[in-house]
Formats: structure tokens, sequence, C-alpha cells
């Protein structure tokens, strides 16, 4: 075992090490049959928290459900590969403004699921709106957009309550700009792989106060079938290793940066 787990083994055996998973979807189905021992095993772990980020308004009670049985946090939006099942982008803002979450998310960009953009755009640009004019914090979703992502959130603004991009794959010499323009960075399990040298590189750049960690879970996973919380250690390792800090440091870091977007208070 390495050192920085070591380390954070000890002050999970002295019951001092707190970790916020910042972004994961412990609603879906994958845990339908294994939820509440999933859960269990995390807060064992040391993760204290997570923050579950709504897809398409048809799942987002069980969001919300899952999220409060649990002591967690939902955040609720629609998700840019589920954007072609909206008609009206006015209804999901109408939606969004009843249902009242905690935060705005998933929402963005992702040139996976269409080259044309515009309705994604659309969507995100809504969603945006809503969480500028209600204060809420946002998590964006960005794959192989992120000039198009960083340009609309210049143009438009963040709210007060701030955003983060998660699951961050971006180059390195994006990082100070999405830095600028008020936004903090999530790393997932990409940066606990051997050939991911560009997310190490990103980590090292990113402010202390901009960091976040996650495992977004169950789609991302390293081995096994289903990613879980638990993974998050092995994040938080890699991360340390790229900064070169303690992974306790990293936790601890990252913990208050989550606890304060999500305005969680002392966990």
């Amino acid at each position: 075992m390495s050192r920085s787990l070591a380390s954070l083994d000890a002050l999970r055996d002295r019951g001092t090490l707190a970790m916020i998973d910042a972004h994961n979807h412990l609603d879906f189905e994958a845990f339908a049959a294994d939820r509440a021992a999933v859960i269990a095993e995390a807060r064992a772990s040391g993760i204290v928290a997570s923050v579950l980020a709504g897809t398409h308004p048809e799942t987002w009670e069980r969001t919300r459900a899952v999220a409060k049985e649990g002591g967690d946090v939902a955040v609720l939006g629609v998700h840019p590969a589920w954007a072609d099942r909206v008609a009206d982008w006015d209804d999901i803002v109408a939606a969004l403004e009843k249902a009242s979450p905690v935060g705005i998310g998933e929402i963005g960009l992702d040139r996976r699921v269409t080259k044309d953009l515009a309705w994604q755009q659309a969507g995100l640009r809504a969603q945006l709106a809503m969480a500028r004019a209600t204060d809420r914090p946002v998590i964006f979703h960005c794959v192989r957009a992120y000039p198009e992502l960083l340009a609309t959130i210049r143009r438009d603004g963040l709210p007060q309550a701030g955003g983060m991009i998660h699951g961050w794959t971006g180059p390195p010499d994006r990082v100070a700009e999405a830095v600028a323009l008020g936004l903090s960075l999530s790393f997932g399990l990409a940066i606990t792989h051997a050939h991911a040298p560009r997310q190490a590189a990103s980590a090292r750049a990113t402010p202390a106060d901009r960091l976040l960690v996650e495992t977004d879970c169950p789609d991302t996973r390293p081995s096994k079938a289903r990613g879980a919380p638990t993974d998050l250690m092995r994040v938080i390792e890699a991360v340390a290793r790229a900064r070169g800090e303690s992974a306790d440091a990293v936790a601890q870091t990252t913990h208050d940066n989550a606890a304060r977007m999500f305005g969680m208070g002392r966990l």
C-alpha cells in the first residue's frame, strides 16, 4: 500500500477523515439492488457526502429522493445527451424553479452526442440563466467542446454561487482560463490512468481553492463492472501525487471546497 493511502486509512480509522464525492449518480438503476450497502460502505470509508447530479426531468424525483435518504445533495438539470428529448427549454426552466434544487446540473456540451451543438447550447444557456437568477451553483459537463463551453460562460456569466466542470479532461493550458471565469475543476478516475499526463498537469495547475474530486459512478469505473464512491480514494491519491502533496491534505482541501460550493456546512 502506498504511503498516501496509508495516511488516508489512518485518518479513517481515527474517524477524522472526511471526503466529499463532488459528482456521482447514486440514483442510477445500477445501484438499485444494493444502494444502501454502497452508501454505507462509502460512509465507512470516510466519504461523508456525495453530490448527485440529475440528468433528465423523468429521473429528477428519484435523484432527490436518493439524495435525501442518504444525507447527500441533489443538483438537477438536463444532461446534453438528453437535449434532443426537450421540446421547450422554457418548460425545463419552469420545472427546475418548481423543484428548487441545491444546484443546477449536469448541463453542458457533448460532441460525442452530436456535431451540431445548437440545441445543446440553447439548453445550456437557458439553464445557466436560471442558475444565475436564483444564485445556485452549476455542474457543467463537457466533452470535446471546451472552447465553446468556456466561451458561453464568458459571455453569459456564472451565478455568484459558482460552478464546476466535472470530470475535467481539458488541456492544461485551458485551466487558467476556466479558473479566471470563476470555475472550479473536478478530477475523476481519468487521472488515475498511467497514460494521463494531461490530467496530472491540469491538477497541478488548478489553484487549491478551486480543486474538487469525484467518481462519476457508476459510469466511470476502474477495472470492475461498475464504479462506486469508494473509488474516490484512488482519485485523491492520484491528484496528491500529481500536485506533490499528501493525500490527506487533498482530501481536506477538496472536502472544504465542495462543502462551501454546495452549502453543506460542517460535515
